[in-house]
């Protein structure tokens, strides 16, 4: 099939399923302008970080807090900032949520921590987030379940970043109120992950999911990549595999390929989502659909880190 083909099989799967499974990864969140590999952006939003070899966010993943306390919250701070109270509102998720409230049945597990579904009007009952969120925080050890809002803290310490040196004064590096260890944003990195706060969350998608399994179901996959597929790429796959009824969706730049066993019942596009979910729309809605010019993505490095 040909671009506007597979849309408007797209559309027809929308238009027909019972419910509607949605699992986003960090390709999703390229299309937001979050890029961890981008040199350009980069450069803008951190430009304490280049006089230290510094040149992309991915770069920075491997600093240490407990060598570099003041050096690695001065760029957290405005890290975390970037990532979960800035630039909201995104064209893309605002799209997604238009084809989600055609159907009152639908579910999202997402693995990036940005809570942009959140901030672009999904509702809180019908997402997990199992990776975290950038909007708490948590003792590193850790000493306790309990996680904070990251909000105060990044309002109250961020202006006290010093913006030649990109240094947060160390007599202000942020502890643990119960044990005075190191803290940091409550995100999945090792087995010291607090996951209280995503527990209501995970049982509700469970119990949607042994609801709607079995029924005719629109699995859409955007932007998942091989790092931790055991989230939504593998088990997505799975579900299709096992219910005849359901059909699956992939959006992926670099990894649209689906298993053998249920491409007859998936439609895999190795595009943009912005592409793939505005053509989709404006097949609903009967308007004109134009293949996409790759040539004009202003971003070209898509990699996977969910």
């Amino acid at each position: 099939m040909n671009f506007k083909e597979k849309i408007d099989h797209f559309a027809r799967l929308l238009e027909q399923a019972d419910a509607i499974l949605m699992g986003a990864g960090s390709g999703l969140s390229v299309d937001a302008g979050i890029n961890y590999f981008d040199s350009s952006s980069f450069a803008e939003r951190y430009p304490a970080m280049l006089q230290y070899g510094f040149s992309t966010n991915a770069e920075l993943m491997g600093l240490k807090q407990s060598f570099f306390p003041e050096l690695f919250w001065g760029y957290y701070l405005n890290h975390g900032n970037n990532m979960r109270f800035c630039n909201s509102v995104q064209p893309v998720y605002q799209q997604l949520l238009e084809l989600m409230s055609r159907k009152k049945e639908y579910f999202i597990i997402t693995t990036n921590v940005d809570a942009l579904f959140l901030r672009n009007g999904f509702a809180k009952e019908r997402l997990y987030s199992p990776q975290g969120d950038y909007g708490r925080i948590q003792c590193q050890t850790p000493c306790s379940d309990q996680t904070w809002p990251s909000e105060p803290v990044i309002r109250g310490l961020l202006p006290l970043v010093d913006p030649l040196t990109g240094k947060l004064p160390e007599e202000f590096v942020p502890t643990c109120p119960n044990c005075g260890g190191h803290v940091f944003y409550n995100i999945r990195g090792n087995d010291r992950f607090v996951d209280a706060p995503y527990e209501h969350e995970h049982n509700a998608f469970v119990k949607w999911v042994q609801a709607h399994k079995k029924k005719q179901l629109l699995l859409i996959d955007i932007g998942t990549g091989f790092n931790t597929p055991v989230w939504i790429r593998w088990p997505f796959e799975k579900i299709t595999h096992d219910n005849p009824k359901s059909h699956l969706i992939r959006i992926n730049r670099d990894d649209p390929d689906v298993p053998a066993p249920i491409t007859g019942r998936s439609i895999s596009f190795s595009d943009r989502a912005i592409n793939v979910i505005s053509a989709v729309t404006a097949s609903l809605c009967g308007c004109t659909i134009s293949s996409p010019n790759k040539h004009l993505h202003p971003m070209e490095a898509t990699h996977e880190f969910k």
